[in-house]
């Protein structure tokens, strides 16, 4: 069985302040700019702890980085339990659109 997770960074506390501090002095060009690079670094080292966990067979499907740091992945449910217990990473199930009709 395979199911959608959603991966994120593990919030930092004060590390929103100083992204929108530096975000009001830049210009929104360089703010997409900052966006897309750290997307990238987030899913490189999503990459890195499922190939030191062991977890890459288990995933069928990965997003690739967009302009924020989120990840999309279709994985077994041991997967998404690893990722859940990872201090530094917030992982959630999506909720099939079956579930909602």
């Amino acid at each position: 069985m395979w199911v959608e997770i959603i991966v994120m960074p593990r919030d930092v506390v004060g590390a929103s302040a100083a992204v929108k501090k530096a975000a009001k002095s830049l210009d929104r060009r360089a703010v997409y700019e900052r966006g897309v690079q750290e997307s990238q670094r987030f899913r490189e080292s999503l990459v890195g702890y499922l190939d030191a966990q062991g977890l890459a067979g288990g995933v069928k499907w990965m997003s690739e980085p967009g302009s924020l740091p989120q990840v999309t992945l279709v994985a077994s449910p041991t997967v998404l339990e690893q990722l859940r217990h990872a201090p530094q990473f917030e992982a959630g199930m999506t909720m099939p659109l079956e579930m909602l009709l």
